[in-house]
């Protein structure tokens, strides 16, 4: 059964992951916990125009913490460089 995991506190997950570099909102936050001890996280996170190494560190550095689902948001980003 999924579930809110209760030593969790939202706004201090977003503070933190805000907090990161290239990182500028947080936003359509959701965490919750199956009946394992994992815990989930999906998100929208708008970073700043940045190159593909980088984008995989910030991956890597959120994955650390929670089996994740991202949708990375990146202003005026050109796919076709």
């Amino acid at each position: 059964m999924e579930s809110v995991p209760a030593d969790i506190d939202f706004e201090q997950v977003r503070t933190s992951i805000e907090s990161m570099n290239k990182i500028k909102e947080v936003s359509d936050l959701h965490i919750w916990q199956s009946d394992s001890k994992d815990k989930f996280l999906s998100a929208h996170i708008e970073i700043d125009n940045v190159d593909n190494s980088q984008r995989n560190k910030i991956l890597a550095d959120i994955q650390n913490y929670y089996v994740v689902t991202l949708k990375l948001a990146i202003p005026h980003f050109n796919w076709h460089q």
